[in-house]
């Protein structure tokens, strides 16, 4: 048992979690190559994924015969956003802010050490940032991660740093203590930025979006390319994001 957990885990279903989360990153594998990728015997891999095509999680194609994930993992997601009703209530606020400043706008809600891009608006600039919906991306690299570990609670939040830390290298560790020190400064200032950490020639400015307990269920944010990237603007994105954030806490229960 890893010494940092407090209880055990089932080796063959982490393997099949970590088959799951290896087929998300390609549009469709070969058997070899996907039993190489999560360093299982070929004979492992294909039960598992016979299995998962039973129960309707993966798809072969009949021709080629490669794998890939099946629509049932969205479905389900899906489900779980629907039932906490932060989709349906804050769209109308991305919407606002997308019809104010005219920038791509995403609202991400964590999973496990990454943020879920569940919702977003779109510039109608030629030159924005597009992401596609399910796209993920490293909490203690974006300005979204940031913000929510910032207004998560205490041991949340040391728990998912100690996570993020086991999981990252060097670099990741020393990035980590670098923003312990400024958690605070960021729940004073409510506003988190970072500067083409996730993508390159976009900035992005970040709110957090609180729950009925005053903590962080998610984040919305505001992509801005380097070359729109001017005071007056970043001013009012800033502006609008934190108006139209709290507006969606406040639907949230968030006093």
């Amino acid at each position: 048992m890893d010494e940092g957990k407090k209880y055990y885990t089932i080796g063959s279903v982490e393997k099949v979690c970590d088959l799951l989360d290896t087929l998300s990153k390609k549009s469709s594998w070969e058997l070899n190559e996907l039993a190489t990728e999560v360093g299982l015997p070929k004979t492992s891999v294909h039960r598992f994924l016979l299995t998962l095509a039973d129960k309707g999680f993966v798809v072969q194609e009949k021709r080629r015969g490669r794998y890939s994930l099946s629509y049932k993992l969205f479905s389900i997601g899906s489900k779980v956003v629907e039932k906490t009703g932060l989709l349906k209530i804050a769209r109308p606020y991305l919407e606002r802010i997308l019809t104010e400043i005219d920038e791509t706008v995403n609202l991400a809600v964590p999973s496990g050490t990454e943020m879920l891009v569940i919702d977003k608006q779109v510039s109608s600039h030629a030159l924005r940032q597009e992401v596609r919906l399910g796209s993920t991306f490293p909490m203690i690299n974006s300005a979204s991660g940031r913000i929510f570990l910032a207004f998560s609670e205490e041991e949340e939040r040391k728990r998912l740093l100690s996570q993020i830390a086991a999981e990252g290298g060097e670099t990741v560790q020393s990035k980590i203590e670098l923003f312990r020190e400024r958690f605070a400064l960021i729940r004073s200032t409510g506003v988190e930025e970072d500067d083409e950490e996730q993508y390159e020639g976009i900035r992005c400015i970040a709110v957090p979006v609180l729950d009925g307990e005053n903590v962080a269920c998610g984040a919305v944010s505001v992509s801005i390319p380097t070359l729109r990237y001017r005071d007056e603007l970043v001013h009012r994105a800033r502006e609008i994001a934190v108006e139209q954030a709290s507006l969606i806490s406040r639907r949230m229960g968030a006093g």
